[in-house]
């Protein structure tokens, strides 16, 4: 009887600790994530990216690719673009994204600044991400051809192009 009574705690000891693998840096709480993606060569409106903070997403409707890759490029400011996020989006597109900051691998948290790959090297794009997470700021930039980034971030890169598609 011991040995049921112990088997569920132990189930359930087991799922939790599973669980923290995928939790932001150990279940710390965000403070907003950014996350969008550009292209260099392209017509029209070449950036697009939204905000999760408060429990809302917002878009950004006036970022440009010259103002995303001008603070991409200079490494040794940490700003942000001049984003307005200024267009809120309804409850039913922040429920198709708000898993994000808990998609984001625990490693990337070690990599703070840092560019992926060749993003937008060969046209196909580049996807950044910027989050504060209890006041702390990080910054990733993505090729989007995930062969060129490290193998552990791929379910996240896969998350951020699906994200991208159901907001679209």
């Amino acid at each position: 009887m011991k040995k049921l009574f112990l088997l569920p705690i132990l189930m359930l000891m087991l799922c939790s600790s599973a669980c923290r693998k995928h939790s932001s840096s150990s279940g710390a709480k965000y403070d907003y994530m950014i996350f969008g993606v550009y292209y260099g060569e392209c017509m029209g409106k070449c950036a697009t990216f939204y905000r999760l903070k408060d429990g809302q997403l917002t878009k950004d409707t006036s970022i440009t690719y010259a103002n995303v890759i001008s603070v991409r490029n200079d490494t040794l400011n940490h700003s942000l673009p001049p984003f307005h996020f200024d267009y809120p989006l309804p409850n039913d597109k922040y429920a198709l994204v708000q898993d994000l900051p808990s998609a984001v691998p625990t490693q990337l948290y070690n990599e703070n600044y840092k560019i992926f790959g060749q993003p937008d090297a060969a046209d196909q794009g580049a996807i950044d991400v910027y989050m504060s997470l209890n006041g702390k700021a990080y910054k990733w930039t993505f090729d989007t051809y995930k062969q060129n980034d490290p193998a552990y971030q791929a379910a996240f890169i896969d998350r951020l192009a699906k994200a991208f598609q159901d907001l679209r």
